[in-house]
């Protein structure tokens, strides 16, 4: 456990569901590549604050470096309905990952995403 892991895990046993601890080691846990215990924090985070929008895209690029890509692309469709001007960002978790998806066009991505016209 790195200083960053132990920070965060000392924030929770505070403050236990604290959703900036639990962004921050989701973020130190994905730095590292444990892709399954960072899925398992945003998890925590959602279903402490549904409404949170970061969450769902840090779970959403997990879930795409653990290979699960249709999972994700539901993780980013539900995010993206509950907050559509998250595009940009819902598109760079597509783009960024390993396992990921490229499109050529934003427009494209938004239909595939489920907010262009005919999503």
């Amino acid at each position: 456990m790195d200083k960053a892991e132990r920070a965060f895990a000392r924030a929770l046993v505070d403050a236990p569901g604290h959703t900036a601890a639990l962004h921050g080691l989701c973020s130190v846990l994905m730095g590292r590549g444990e892709f399954d215990r960072a899925a398992e924090r945003c998890r925590q985070v959602i279903a402490r604050d549904p409404a949170d929008v970061r969450a769902p895209l840090l779970l959403a690029s997990c879930l795409f470096e653990l290979g699960k890509s249709e999972e994700a692309i539901a993780q980013l469709r539900t995010a993206l309905r509950a907050s559509p001007q998250s595009f940009g960002r819902a598109l760079k978790t597509c783009v960024e990952s390993g396992h990921g998806r490229l499109w050529l066009t934003p427009s494209v991505a938004a239909k595939y995403l489920g907010i262009g016209k005919d999503g």
